[in-house]
C-alpha cells in the first residue's frame, strides 16, 4: 500500500470526520473503492450499449450464434442428446 498525503478544503474533512467513524483512511478507501466500482460499471454498460447500437457487431454476433449447439461439449464430457419428445400415453 502507498502512502499519499492530500489537502482538502475544511467543508471536505468536516464532512468524513462526520461519517468516518474515527477511521479516516477506511472510509476515504470505502469512498474511493465505491467511485471505482460505479466508473468502471458505467464503462461497461457503455460498452454493451455501443455493440448493441452496432450494426456491424450485431452482424458478427449473429454469424457466431449459429455455431451453438453444433456438437461442441466440454473436455472430456460427452455431447448430449437432443431432446425427444414425450409419446408415451
Amino acid at each position: 500500500m502507498h502512502q499519499v498525503t492530500v489537502s482538502l478544503e475544511d467543508k471536505l474533512l468536516a464532512f468524513i470526520d462526520r461519517y468516518a467513524e474515527g477511521d479516516r483512511i477506511s472510509y476515504i478507501q470505502n469512498l474511493l473503492n465505491e467511485y471505482r466500482t460505479a466508473k468502471l460499471n458505467q464503462e461497461i454498460r457503455l460498452s454493451l450499449e455501443a455493440d448493441r447500437d452496432n450494426p456491424e457487431y450485431q452482424t458478427e454476433l449473429a454469424l457466431w450464434d449459429c455455431v451453438i449447439g453444433d456438437g461442441i461439449h466440454a473436455e472430456g464430457g460427452e455431447p448430449s442428446a437432443p431432446a425427444l419428445p414425450n409419446n408415451s400415453r
